[in-house]
């Protein structure tokens, strides 16, 4: 229960973006979900400061890519979710404690990239399936970085503002 508990806090926001390619609409830049009220008034509000603007761009820049790459293939993205949440010390955390049964883990993920192996190469050879699997490779890495970044932006935010005391208190253990 402790391991699934850290996986899931430090792993969920680095799956945000491949959730966010499954919405995605290349045509108008926008995601359907949020074509919303809320959507249009958490934007506003992150608005207001320039490096979110910045860390915006490169959130979406790296949803177009993914898009792009995956063509939104359903079965790869969710095999992509559930590799990367399994995935220990993915989120560059340094407060990420130890996980108690590693191994079991470590058998989860492996299961999990082997289907999504045997997935590429029933879709392609192996040596297409070998490219494109080093380009999701690449593509985790910036995933990763631009969520410590956005990550790390959060947290000064909340401290600054205080808003950590008043958030429910699951929200204040994620942040």
């Amino acid at each position: 229960m402790d391991d699934r508990f850290i996986l899931i806090k430090y792993n969920l926001l680095s799956l945000f973006p491949i959730y966010k390619c499954l919405y995605y609409k290349l045509g108008n830049e926008c995601c359907l979900s949020e074509e919303n009220e809320q959507a249009m008034k958490h934007r506003r509000l992150f608005a207001t400061c320039d490096e979110f603007n910045g860390m915006r761009e490169l959130f979406l820049n790296s949803i177009r890519s993914l898009v792009e790459l995956t063509e939104q293939d359903l079965v790869l993205l969710s095999l992509l979710m559930i590799i990367l949440l399994f995935s220990q010390d993915s989120s560059m955390n340094e407060d990420e404690p130890l996980l108690k049964d590693s191994l079991a883990v470590d058998r989860a993920q492996s299961h999990y990239i082997t289907l999504l192996w045997n997935y590429l190469v029933n879709k392609w050879n192996g040596i297409q399936a070998g490219k494109y699997f080093t380009q999701l490779l690449a593509m985790i890495f910036r995933f990763q970085s631009g969520t410590k970044r956005f990550r790390d932006f959060i947290r000064v935010q909340f401290m600054i503002s205080d808003a950590v005391n008043r958030m429910a208190p699951l929200m204040h253990i994620v942040f």
